[in-house]
Order: structure tokens, then C-alpha cells, then sequence
């Protein structure tokens, strides 16, 4: 059924002026600078944006305008009150320099703050409820994924909500980096040129990112029969906001004419977004496209593009699409579709790449390609040797064979985690040497044992890979951070910054419970979690390229287990895992203090049975080492000690208040033969 939506703005070269005002320099092809009150706009500018705020509110009366028009107003509103009070408060201090006044006011800081976190925290809950399945129900977390918002959005607004209020250097960039995102998601996406035809109704409310998407059948159809279509909205026709998104780019460019004025421009504007998706999901829209197209042109179009595509990511040059005959047959044209897309999904690094964050290892960085090198080659992928080049940067090297635009499809991540076994067949410990791929700063966590980490450090320092900032502890054992001291002087770098608990060695900085501090594009958060120690701190990590997350939890959570109660309860363990740390998103990794799987599973199996540890069980059999490879959502259902709540372990133990069965699983444990 076809719904039409009207919109505020008169038309679209309105609304494209509203973009202009809020977004001056930017372009398709130019990201804009995130804006600060220190941003140097020329007076015509500020007015412009000003012009644009009071156009936007107008349009919010009238009804029907898209969520995030209405937060990148409220946004730049909150951003323009910030330079006001940033010019006053500089005037003020300068004036009561000179014995004229008090000095700043801190009612108009505080103003300020409450402008930046309304716009912010309305910004997050309105775009999430908008993308939220209300048949089933999914965490904040959880629709962020599915809309690319980035998580710390999601935990500002939380903090922003149920904390303190936080302060304008949290605030600040967090406004800048949101209307960055608003432009990506919407702004860039609105296509340029005026409306024409008195039968068109408009750009719908919402997205026109998801208009677009929503209404690509209906417009294959309209061009397949000659025929000029409305700009209507009906119901989404992929799964996802991911697969949406990308069907609206491939139809704009699908739709456009052989030797259309700009055709070239548009097909290099293409090239570049769809960098954002990988092959596999563009050659299933361009299949879902070409099955349900009925138009000569956008079917051979397709094709084109999806030989292109299999040419970047193979090197074959056989799969050229301008060398190669277009066939006629519509079915024929289809079945090319389908086996391209077939191919690119074969491909062997596709599986290795999906790796969270370029997980690394120290030791054997070879295995990920062990047994296929074969195939790898078929497909221009060098020997083991060339291909890890780097055990940092665990990622399948392409050869030459390969164009550099090639690789530009390719995903990349900006977190890299290189494990560090240390005391290999005693206490089996884990070093993490985490390292942000744009800025190379990095840190290293729980380096207890210099004499196998230095090594790593030095050999990373040295080639310019990595550029150490700091040394973090999980707690203040010995295992765990009492090399602390001589890392340092083992690198030279008496200084080097040492963040832990209080109780560590050395230590130079405890940031505060849920503080959050940053390693380049990193952002980190320690949480605390005493029990085991009681400045044991799990460090979580989000890769703010792609919104992928890892928690480092030391000796307090473990795959399948957890740490002993040395200086604490049960109570506060049960709090640690099953408050504390099943709070975090479930798709966040575990990278646990040390490799204990096998001997934790021995004991789960015991008081539990279900598929998750029996999987558990076949991959710690398979393995030696296993961080990494699980879940917050794994430990939910494999760890005994992450389901205190659940029937089945407190018909085990007896007990049926969590705390007790926490205790009783940790007696358990301690016991088990």
C-alpha cells in the first residue's frame, strides 16, 4: 500500500539550503570539521546558521520533520549558545582582571551544558525509538548496532540521563562528532537538483536514506513501464538499515541513464560509499535488484557494476566488465548476479577479516592461514611470511595484483589487540598490547613478565608501528602488574604513565569508577569490579571506526569461570559479572588475565548442560588459546557464574537468592577434582 508522507519544506531546493547553511564547506566528497564554540565561521556564516535554526523550528511546527533535521538544529543551537558564552565569559575574566567584575558566571556554564545534553540525549532516544522493533524488543545497544550509531553515544546519553551531568569537555566533542554523524546518515545522502514535475510529492519524512531504500522497488518498476513516479514511502523491502541504506545508493546510481551528463561523477561518488558495506552485502542487492527489475538497462548495469566489484577483490582479469559482452537474456543477466555474488562470498579472507578488531596473537600468528595457502593464492594472496608481516596487525596482506582502489573496499579497523602469553605451562597469563591503527598510540595491558614483553614493545617501537602511552593493570597482583617498574626501565621511559587501581605497582593514575579516557580513537572506560582484588578494574574498549567493543577483565571474569573472592564476597562478585559487567553490549569480547578455559570448563559441564558450553568445550579442545573468542553474550549462557539467577544452577546448588548460588558455585569450584 503506498503511504504518502508530505513534508514541512516547500521543496527541495529548500531544504538543500538548510543543508548549505548548516554544513557551509562541506560536500559529498568533504566530511564536515566537527564544530566547536571556537569555530572560525565568518559573520555571513553565523547568520546562516542562525537563519537555518529558526527555519528548522518553523518546520518543526508544521509538522512531519525528520528527527534528525530537528536534532542537527538543536545541536548548532547548543553549539552557538557555547560560542556566546565562550566570548562572555573571556570579556568577563578580562574585566575582572582589571578589579571591574567577579569573573565567569557559572550559571551560564551550567546553561550551557543543559543546552548541549538536551539536544544530545534527544538526538539519541528519538533516533533510536524511531528504529526500534516493537515486536521485539532490543537494548538501546542493540538498535544503535543496527543504525551504525556509535555505542558511547548511546553510554553519554545514559550518563547524561541517570549520572551527573557531564561536563563541557565530554559534551563538547561529543556534539561536534554527532552532527558529523547526522551529515553521513542524512545530509550527504540528499540528492542535488530541483524537484520537477507537478506529480511529485516530495522527500518523505525520515531519512531519505530509508525513503530512498523503501521506495527502490517501486521506482524499478516506474522506469521499467517509462514512467515518471511520485516520491512515494512504502514499507522496507530488506531486513536491515545496513541493506536499506545500501539499495538507496546502488538505485541512484542503477537509475541514471548510458552517457547521462554526470554518469562519471555519480559512479565515482558510488565507488567511495559503498566502501562503508562490504561486497558481499552490495552483490546481494544488486542480486535482489536485478530479480526483481524488469528494465534492460539497470539489469546490464547491475552486472557491470558486480563484475567490477569481483574485479577489485580478486585481481582476475577476466571478470572486466567493460571487456566482456553483455548478454541480452534478462535470466541470463540474473544468473551472473547470483554467481557473483556466489564467488565473492567464497572468498578465503572474507572469514579471517570478519576477526573482531585485528585480533592478534604473539605467539603462532601464522594459524589463521595455515592449510590454505592454495587457495589464498588463486586469489592473489602472498605466501604466510608477506601476508603477516606484522603479528600486530593481523589482517590478510593482497598483493600487487590488487589495486590500491581495490583495497579501498577492504574493511579496516582502527583497534588492534596483540595477545602476550607469558609463563606458557604454569600460570598461563595473557599481556595485551592495544594499539589505535590511525594515531599508532597504544597501551599495554598487565605486562607482568618484561623479559617476554619487552621484546614485543621494543621490536614495535622501533619499526614506528606503535607509540606507547601508558602501562594499565586489571589489579595489583604480582602476575599482573609487578613489571610494571622494570618495563620502564627496560624501555627507557621512567615516565611512562602507569593507570591502575590504587594498589598496583607504580601506579601514576586511578581514573574514577566509569571514567572514560581515550587511546587515539579508542575510547576507554575502566569499571570497576572488586572482589577478587578490591582495585580490580575491567577495562572496557570501543574501536570508534567500527563500533566494535572489548572488555579486559583480569582475574575477575574468565571464559566459563571466575576469579576467587581473595579480598571480597560473593555479593560483590555476583555484582562484578552479573551487574556490572552483563550490562556492557552483548557482541563485546572477553579478553581474560589468563588461559584458564579448559580447566573452567571441566567444572561448567558439571553443573551445566547446554549447547553454548558444549561448544565451548569442543573449541577449548581445539585450541590453546581462546581469548577473545567469546562474548559477554557467550559467558551469558555458558559461565555458571554468569547465570546465578537462572533455575538450572539453583536447583544445582540448592540455593535460590543469586548471592548464595554465587557462593556455592565458588566453593564448588574451589573443591573440584
Amino acid at each position: 500500500m503506498v503511504q504518502f508522507v508530505f513534508t514541512p519544506w516547500r521543496n527541495r531546493a529548500e531544504l538543500l539550503k538548510v543543508r548549505s547553511q548548516f554544513y557551509p564547506s562541506s560536500s559529498t566528497t568533504t566530511p564536515p570539521t566537527p564544530p566547536t564554540p571556537h569555530h572560525k565561521w565568518t559573520p555571513a556564516e553565523l547568520r546562516d546558521i542562525q537563519r537555518a535554526i529558526a527555519r528548522v523550528f518553523m518546520w518543526v511546527h508544521r509538522g512531519n520533520c525528520p528527527h534528525v533535521v530537528e536534532s542537527t538544529a538543536m545541536l548548532m543551537s547548543a553549539v552557538l549558545l557555547d560560542r556566546r558564552h565562550t566570548t562572555t565569559t573571556t570579556t568577563t575574566a578580562t574585566s575582572a582582571q582589571r578589579g571591574s567584575e567577579a569573573g565567569p558566571d557559572a550559571a551560564s556554564e551550567y546553561g550551557v551544558r543543559a543546552a548541549y545534553l538536551t539536544a544530545f540525549t534527544r538526538f539519541v532516544t528519538g533516533l533510536l525509538d524511531g528504529h526500534q522493533d516493537r515486536a521485539r524488543k532490543l537494548s538501546m545497544y542493540g538498535v544503535a548496532k543496527t543504525v551504525g550509531l556509535p555505542a558511547g553515544f548511546v553510554e553519554l546519553r545514559h550518563q547524561g540521563t541517570h549520572e551527573p551531568m557531564p561536563g563541557l569537555a565530554q559534551l563538547r566533542p561529543a556534539a561536534g562528532r554527532a552532527l558529523v554523524w547526522i551529515w553521513e546518515y542524512y545530509w550527504r545522502n540528499l540528492p542535488d537538483g530541483q524537484e520537477g514535475g507537478e506529480g511529485e510529492v516530495g522527500v518523505a519524512a525520515g531519512t531519505l536514506r530509508a525513503a530512498a531504500a523503501a521506495s527502490a522497488t517501486t521506482a524499478v518498476d516506474g522506469l521499467a513501464s517509462g514512467k515518471r513516479q511520485p516520491v512515494v514511502v512504502v514499507a522496507a523491502t530488506t531486513s536491515t538499515i545496513k541493506g536499506r541504506m545500501c539499495r538507496a545508493a546502488l538505485m541512484g546510481y542503477l537509475q541514471r541513464q548510458e552517457g547521462e551528463v554526470g554518469g562519471e561523477a555519480a559512479k565515482q561518488a558510488l565507488t567511495r560509499q559503498l566502501g562503508q558495506w562490504d561486497d558481499a552485502l552490495v552483490l546481494r542487492t544488486l542480486e535482489d535488484i536485478g530479480q526483481s527489475a524488469r528494465d534492460g538497462g539497470i539489469l546490464s548495469r547491475s552486472v557491470k557494476l558486480a563484475r567490477e566489484i569481483l574485479l577489485r577483490a580478486t585481481g582476475d582479469e577476466s571478470q572486466q566488465g567493460e571487456d566482456r559482452e553483455i548478454p541480452a537474456d534478462h535470466e541470463q543477466l540474473r544468473k551472473e548476479l547470483r554467481e557473483t555474488r556466489e564467488e565473492i562470498e567464497g572468498l578465503p579472507w572474507l572469514e579471517e577479516m570478519e576477526r573482531p578488531m585485528g585480533v592478534a596473537t604473539h605467539r603462532d600468528p601464522m594459524h589463521a592461514v595455515a592449510g590454505k595457502e592454495e587457495k589464498l593464492h588463486k586469489f592473489g594472496i602472498s605466501k604466510a611470511e608477506q601476508a603477516m608481516n606484522s603479528a600486530i596487525f593481523r589482517r590478510p596482506v593482497l598483493t600487487s595484483k590488487i589495486s590500491p582502489l581495490a583495497r579501498a573496499f577492504i574493511p579496516i579497523r582502527n583497534m588492534h589487540i596483540q595477545s602476550i602469553p607469558m609463563w606458557v605451562g604454569s600460570s598461563n597469563n595473557y599481556a595485551y598490547l592495544v594499539t589505535d591503527d590511525k594515531s599508532k598510540d597504544a597501551v599495554i595491558i598487565d605486562p607482568a613478565n618484561p623479559p617476554e614483553v619487552t621484546p614485543v614493545l621494543k621490536k614495535a617501537i622501533e619499526s614506528g608501528k606503535i607509540n606507547l602511552k601508558a602501562i594499565v593493570n586489571t589489579h595489583h597482583h604480582w602476575d599482573h602488574a609487578g613489571g610494571n617498574k622494570k618495563l620502564r626501565e627496560e624501555l627507557g621511559v621512567p615516565d611512562l604513565p602507569i593507570i591502575a587501581g590504587k594498589g598496583a605497582e607504580g601506579v601514576t593514575k586511578t581514573p574514577g569508577d566509569g571514567e572514560g579516557w581515550t587511546i587515539g580513537s579508542i575510547a576507554v572506560k575502566g569499571l570497576y569490579t572488586p572482589c577478587h582484588t578490591q582495585d580490580s578494574i575491567c577495562w572496557f574498549m570501543e574501536d570508534g571506526a567500527k563500533g566494535e567493543r572489548a572488555v579486559f577483565t583480569g582475574d575477575t571474569l574468565f571464559h566459563a569461570g571466575c576469579g576467587k573472592f581473595f579480598e571480597g564476597s560473593a555479593e560483590e562478585m555476583d555484582t562484578a559479572l552479573n551487574k556490572t559487567l552483563a550490562a556492557l553490549p552483548d557482541d563485546t569480547k572477553v579478553f581474560p588475565g589468563h588461559e584458564y578455559t579448559k580447566s573452567n570448563v571441566k567444572f561448567a559441564v558439571s553443573v551445566l548442560q547446554n549447547d553454548a558450553i558444549k561448544k565451548l568445550q569442543a573449541f577449548a579442545d581445539a585450541n590453546q588459546e581462546t581469548q577473545g573468542k567469546f562474548t559477554i553474550g557467550d559467558e551469558k549462557q555458558h559461565n555458571p557464574f554468569m547465570r546465578t539467577s537462572n533455575p538450572e544452577m539453583q536447583k544445582v546448588t540448592g540455593k535460590t537468592d543469586p548471592v548464595e548460588v554465587m557462593a556455592a558455585l565458588r566453593e564448588g569450584k574451589n573443591n573440584f577434582k
